[in-house]
């Protein structure tokens, strides 16, 4: 679908918010569905994992670092509360990259400043981007992450010549429910929120449906898994961004069907 102007857009979304069907039915992974839950926090929504974290040790030498890496608002939260855990002082924290806004948000919410943020292509390839603009080759790098990040990023630096340790911060555990919520949207918030939802549900209840994946590692996920249907990316890792394309996606949509029904009258 083509994307309406910013204010178009804003105009627009209070029309497609009042909509019944959008307003109740939309499956948000972060809003209505959040993809994860710290053991510290706990949620009454509807997450699709679990996090348990058991990687405080790993906290505790980070003085030993020079840069460390994470790439997700869930590792930031777990990783700024393993802190507090561990009463660590924040002044000796090593420099920091993150992937994306809403990550690089969590640290600003502590008022922990990021020294390197991927703002584009949140994958390896758009972190190595970066990296070696930013890293020296002596830097001494720790990698966090969840168990189901896999090594993929640590070995993508590894073999650009950087030095970097990679570790498990937490572990992800799928929370099983009975039954699918019914829905016109589903929204996936990350890599393991889209695995969990496949794992459990496969793709068939996306036919026919539209889907969002924010961030691009959710989309090759959600690849992956084969999913035909159409799938929206909105330009940035968020939220907003995604009620936006949401928004857009189905303002077009009438647009175009009131261009044709002029166009059938007129002919």
């Amino acid at each position: 679908a083509s994307c309406l102007s910013e204010v178009a857009q804003a105009s627009c979304l209070s029309e497609v918010a009042q909509s019944s069907r959008l307003s109740k039915n939309v499956a948000q992974a972060q809003d209505a569905c959040p993809t994860t839950e710290n053991n510290n926090n706990k949620q009454d929504a509807c997450p699709t994992t679990e996090n348990n974290n058991n990687k405080q040790d790993d906290c505790a030498t980070l003085g030993s670092f020079d840069w460390i890496i994470l790439t997700s608002p869930s590792s930031v939260r777990i990783f700024i509360e393993s802190l507090k855990t561990l009463k660590y002082d924040l002044r000796s924290l090593p420099k920091i990259m993150v992937c994306g806004p809403g990550t690089g948000d969590e640290f600003r919410k502590a008022g922990i400043f990021p020294d390197a943020e991927v703002k584009t292509d949140f994958g390896g390839e758009g972190l190595l981007d970066v990296a070696e603009n930013t890293f020296r080759k002596n830097n001494k790098i720790l990698r966090l992450r969840s168990d189901m990040a896999g090594d993929d990023m640590a070995i993508l630096l590894g073999n650009s010549g950087f030095h970097v340790v990679d570790k498990v911060l937490y572990e992800n555990k799928f929370i099983q429910y009975d039954e699918l919520p019914e829905f016109d949207v589903c929204v996936f918030a990350s890599s393991s929120a889209a695995l969990s939802f496949f794992e459990k549900w496969g793709v068939k209840p996306l036919k026919n449906k539209l889907s969002v994946a924010i961030g691009e590692p959710t989309f090759k996920t959600m690849k992956k898994y084969k999913v035909k249907s159409e799938i929206l990316v909105p330009e940035k890792a968020l939220m907003k961004d995604s009620i936006k394309a949401i928004a857009g996606y189905f303002v077009d949509k009438k647009l175009m069907r009131r261009a044709a029904n002029k166009s059938v009258n007129v002919s």
